[in-house]
């Protein structure tokens, strides 16, 4: 794999091309370990990122500003402290189907990181087995930002931190429509407890 300070694998910056059938493995960065995408309105179709690793945020990607559209993502067993997916900032993006698995963040959101007014916009993608050793093992939405899931599934989410097994919003806006969150759960100290097993909201 690759290693960079920002974008292991691809950095896209001011850009609005469409790009697909690309895969990223085992690249590392402090952000965005597959991928950093910054102010771009670009297309990425169909791409795979697995086992890569953020210090800091994104495993898979992260997205700072732009309007970015990423159609039939797979992700799988990526890792970062924040976001083991995909962190989002001050940007908004669509997410059209796809699969988000086995990721993994040290702290806050297991799969899906918003912060700094952030939107993402998730249509008919599948959640699986992701773990937050923070809160949200689905996602951890923060500081105004915003996240819509329609007809998504999630399944086996684990938040170790103490909330929300699946999502947990403070201060931001989760809209739920059609989705399904099965068998989120929170444990810590090895014991099932916490606050909002499914979803925990606060602000």
């Amino acid at each position: 794999g690759n290693a960079a300070l920002r974008g292991g694998g691809l950095h896209m910056h001011e850009s609005d091309i469409t790009v697909g059938g690309f895969s990223f493995q085992g690249n590392s960065a402090t952000e965005g370990a597959g991928a950093f995408l910054q102010n771009t309105d670009g297309v990425l179709q169909f791409p795979v990122f697995a086992e890569d690793v953020a210090t800091d945020s994104g495993g898979a990607l992260l997205v700072d500003g732009g309007t970015p559209t990423l159609e039939g993502v797979t992700i799988t067993g990526t890792e970062a402290a924040y976001g083991g997916a995909l962190t989002v900032r001050n940007a908004t993006v669509t997410l059209d189907g796809g699969a988000i698995s086995y990721c993994i963040s040290g702290a806050d959101g297991g799969a899906l990181r918003l912060e700094m007014a952030g939107e993402v916009d998730a249509d008919a993608v599948s959640f699986d087995s992701n773990t937050a050793r923070g809160h949200g093992g689905v996602a951890s939405v923060v500081e105004g930002s915003t996240l819509t899931m329609t007809d998504c599934t999630s399944t086996l989410a684990l938040s170790q931190g103490g909330l929300g097994g699946g999502i947990s919003c403070l201060a931001a806006t989760v809209r739920l429509y059609g989705t399904d969150l099965t068998e989120s759960r929170i444990m810590t100290s090895g014991f099932t407890q916490g606050s909002g097993s499914g979803l925990y909201a606060s602000g």
